[in-house]
């Protein structure tokens, strides 16, 4: 649910390069045309009701696999480390549950 200006910060932290709000939302944009992402859309207990438990949609990579697969994780990594193991879960449900 990180926004744009928070991605540019972690580029520019983690990988010495600068780069705009902008330009991330531009990468977004191609990410989700390429049906790389997926958006989940804020909870709201209340269909008619303008107040949502979260604005912001979280983000997700179409299949998780892709992910796990980018960070060089393993088996064992995921058994070992089980809260990326529980964000690796529920974008495989939320992928299963759009499909």
């Amino acid at each position: 649910m990180a926004s744009r200006t928070v991605i540019a910060n972690d580029i520019k932290e983690f990988e010495d390069d600068v780069i705009s709000d902008d330009t991330v939302g531009e990468y977004i944009s191609v990410l989700d045309r390429m049906c790389l992402i997926e958006n989940q859309e804020a909870f709201n207990l209340n269909l008619r009701s303008s107040i949502r438990v979260g604005k912001t949609p979280k983000r997700h990579l179409t299949d998780p696999a892709l992910a796990i697969s980018a960070l060089g994780l393993t088996k064992d990594v995921l058994l070992n480390d089980l809260n990326t193991y529980g964000f690796m879960f529920e974008a495989m449900c939320e992928r299963d549950l759009q499909i």
